[in-house]
């Protein structure tokens, strides 16, 4: 399976990371993106076990910058790892920001 990266018009294509079922990277993947006027983050979708997410780990369906761990990841523009109550009910979270022009095009979470 592969995280969709969304581009300009037509341009789309998929980010992929290497991993095992013996070894996977993460449990759980889900992909955020900014609204329309860019003032909240919407979860889009996600992968875990193998078959599509409807809901976020968090249950809430829109996330504003600088809130929880992935609005954070988005306020600083820069990966986040977070463990506890901060990672949603799992071990731990990595949220990584995908930047296209200088732009937040999309946020991945990846929880364990």
């Amino acid at each position: 399976d592969g995280i969709p990266f969304f581009g300009e018009g037509d341009n789309n294509a998929v980010l992929t990371f290497l991993s095992s079922q013996a070894t996977p990277i993460a449990l759980r993947f889900e992909v955020w993106k900014p609204s329309e006027v860019e003032d909240v983050l919407e979860f889009k979708g996600g992968i875990a076990g193998g078959s599509a997410v409807t809901e976020p780990a968090g249950k809430e369906l829109a996330i504003a910058r600088g809130a929880h761990t992935i609005g954070a990841a988005w306020q600083f523009g820069m990966p986040l790892i977070a463990t506890g109550e901060k990672a949603d009910g799992h071990d731990s979270l990595l949220v990584i920001p995908v930047i296209q022009k200088g732009k937040l095009n999309s946020i991945l979470a990846c929880y364990n």
